[in-house]
């Protein structure tokens, strides 16, 4: 029976580790995504040029489809991670285990006020500024978007005459009209029938990643002297 306990015990603290490892990990990245775009000048649309690297900010339009809806908020958005936890207790101490997860994006289009890119969400690496977090527990109940987000992923188990156990929901995401930045190659693509009309697309450069932030301190909006910076995209791997 005590290896039964001491066995439950060790799992129970291992899920607790893991989940803290997993946040820890997860600003780990978004900092140095972030430390990594901060020391790119921005290009503006009208002056990124085809086969180059560029860093551009823009607010989020959707681009030829609809954009993504986050299970948690219902908000339109081009990205966005979602989690939810539950508050458990291993011995002595207690702390937050993952029961869901889901982590989704589209293409989207970014408009600065000069033109309007085309962004392919091909590899990217994503910093996303994790929005507050809601609670349910035996007094608030999940709600239908949270209810339906822990179905989904089969972590709703109410049990009669046990009180609903504490939970926790993160999300983060990419909404429409947000501002975004986004580094990556420069490129021109055929857009429709007509002869002649292109349009501009940052993608990943070939064997990289693209990087996307929603980070406030370096979405803001450039100066019109802003030009285009290259760089090793090693340091933030």
């Amino acid at each position: 029976m005590w290896i039964a306990v001491i066995v439950l015990l060790v799992v129970a603290l291992v899920a607790v580790l893991a989940t803290v490892f997993g946040l820890v990990w997860f600003f780990k990245r978004a900092e140095r995504i972030n430390r990594a775009l901060r020391k790119i000048p921005v290009t503006r649309v009208a002056l990124a040029q085809p086969g180059s690297m560029a860093r551009v900010i823009g607010k989020l339009k959707p681009a030829a489809g609809p954009l993504l809806r986050a299970p948690l908020s219902g908000k339109p958005c081009g990205y966005f991670q979602a989690v939810a936890e539950e508050m458990r207790q291993s011995g002595d101490s207690e702390g937050w285990v993952q029961l869901a997860y889901e982590e989704q994006w589209c293409d989207f289009c970014l408009d600065d006020g000069t033109g309007v890119v085309l962004v392919r969400m091909l590899r990217p690496q994503i910093s996303a500024d994790l929005e507050e977090g809601s609670f349910s527990d035996p007094i608030l109940p999940p709600n239908p978007q949270q209810e339906g987000f822990l179905r989904r992923h089969q972590a709703w188990h109410p049990a009669e005459g046990k009180p609903p156990p504490r939970l926790r929901y993160l999300e983060s995401l990419f909404e429409l009209d947000e501002q975004i930045t986004v580094y990556g190659v420069v490129r021109l693509e055929r857009e429709g029938d007509s002869f002649g009309s292109v349009r501009v697309v940052i993608e990943a450069p070939p064997g990289q990643p693209l990087l996307v932030s929603d980070a406030k301190q370096i979405t803001r909006s450039p100066s019109p002297a802003s030009t285009t910076a290259h760089m090793s995209m090693s340091s933030i791997r």
